[in-house]
């Protein structure tokens, strides 16, 4: 009886402190993974394992939690997969990037340059786990890059007008 209050307990406290969630950089992460699989048109089983993979080995990841995540990451996805068929490449990629802003770019401006750079990591690996890093795929992640670089700069300027 003891130990089934106590588990309850932590259950709750595991809720609470974010323990059976995705921290929002990972979240961000791995969502912009599964947009980026689905700018070359196809997604293929390769980058699904991938992602998969790469969800498993993140904090807070539960059945509940890649539900959550995979819920959200499959409904931006498909909509580049469609934009993908419609869409010139840079024309592309900026929608890529504007569907990324919320998530990626918000939650990576300020972080610190190794974050950034795990985050850019991996896409690259996201990219090529189908075996062809594209064409669109790096001009998307060329774009991201850049307007992460232009938000935090903004950010810093905001922060500290006279460095600036």
């Amino acid at each position: 009886m003891k130990q089934n209050v106590f588990s309850k307990l932590k259950a709750v406290f595991d809720d609470l402190t974010g323990k059976n969630k995705f921290d929002k950089v990972d979240f961000a992460i791995l969502k912009t993974m599964m947009m980026l699989a689905a700018v070359d048109g196809d997604v293929s089983p390769e980058e699904i394992e991938n992602f998969k993979a790469m969800s498993a080995k993140c904090r807070g990841y539960n059945g509940e939690s890649f539900e959550t995540l995979w819920d959200q990451a499959l409904r931006s996805a498909g909509y580049l997969l469609l934009q993908a068929r419609l869409l010139e490449r840079d024309a592309l990629a900026d929608v890529f990037v504007k569907e990324a802003e919320k998530d990626f770019v918000d939650e990576l401006v300020l972080d610190a340059e190794d974050d950034r750079t795990r985050a850019f990591d991996a896409l690259v690996q996201m990219a090529s786990a189908d075996g062809d890093y594209s064409a669109v795929e790096c001009a998307c992640i060329a774009a991201l890059t850049k307007r992460v670089k232009e938000v935090r700069e903004q950010k810093i300027a905001e922060r500290y007008p006279r460095g600036a």
